[in-house]
């Protein structure tokens, strides 16, 4: 018990970030101060800034790519089907195939439940 705030201290201090302020009150606060701010959008490692808009010309990103791999492999997968076989949340699998809608290369074909997938451009993804 009580060794946290020094191993807090210790890799602070090993990494060489500006030093951590400590507060009290009703509760406990450590803050870890930025070196510098950078914007939101600003990009990561030289990668597309987060949420950055597609490109129709570009080629899709990782999670769409599989995503469309598992819609041409299973054509008449459901939302639920999908969760499962990707491992992704139902709003993250629903804002994907918004995207993949919008860049006209999926279309829904009858009902949710008994439906199914129609892919577009068949050349899309890998």
């Amino acid at each position: 018990m009580g060794t946290g705030i020094g191993k807090i201290k210790a890799l602070v201090k090993k990494a060489k970030t500006p030093t951590l302020r400590f507060e009290f009150g009703d509760f406990y606060t450590i803050i870890f101060p930025r070196s510098s701010v950078e914007p939101l959008n600003a990009p990561l490692n030289g990668n597309e800034p987060l949420n950055a808009p597609l490109n129709e010309n570009e080629p899709l990103n990782e999670p769409l790519n599989e995503l469309l791999k598992e819609i041409k492999q299973n054509p008449s997968a459901t939302r639920d089907d999908l969760i499962g076989k990707l491992g992704r949340s139902r709003a993250t699998i629903t804002r994907q195939i918004q995207k993949l809608k919008e860049m006209n290369l999926i279309q829904r074909i009858g009902s949710d439940k008994s439906g199914h997938w129609e892919v577009l451009d068949e050349g899309a993804g890998v």
